[in-house]
């Protein structure tokens, strides 16, 4: 089955595995203790799905995650501190998931176009 929306066919199936890696990760997440971070593991998700389907859904699982996240910190403590530091938190979660994201993608195409471009001097 295809997605279409994006400019080209998308697989589903990387979509849907990576949602539910997501998901996963964010259940554990929440039901664990804080002093362990899953953060590793939301990014190997965030990759597997940018590397798979492509930059846009690796942003929109990036955005996915910061949520998880911040939900996780905002619904999982007693904050006693200012309210602003939840949001800069999840602020700085994305901008780091965003920055993979556009790195991968960016890899990606080099590998490509260097794969196309050695089989033309062939």
């Amino acid at each position: 089955m295809h997605l279409w929306g994006w400019g080209k066919k998308v697989r589903l199936g990387p979509i849907t595995l990576g949602a539910i890696l997501i998901g996963t990760i964010g259940y554990v997440d929440i039901v664990t203790d804080r002093e362990i971070s899953y953060t590793i593991f939301y990014i190997l998700a965030i990759c597997y799905i940018t590397w798979s389907v492509g930059m846009f859904p690796g942003m929109l699982a990036s955005f996915a995650s910061a949520l998880i996240c911040f939900y996780d910190e905002y619904a999982g403590i007693e904050f006693i501190g200012n309210p602003i530091i939840l949001y800069c938190n999840a602020c700085g979660m994305f901008g780091v998931f965003i920055i993979v994201v556009i790195l991968l993608s960016e890899l990606k195409e080099f590998l490509r176009e260097k794969e196309v471009n050695g089989r033309g001097h062939s």
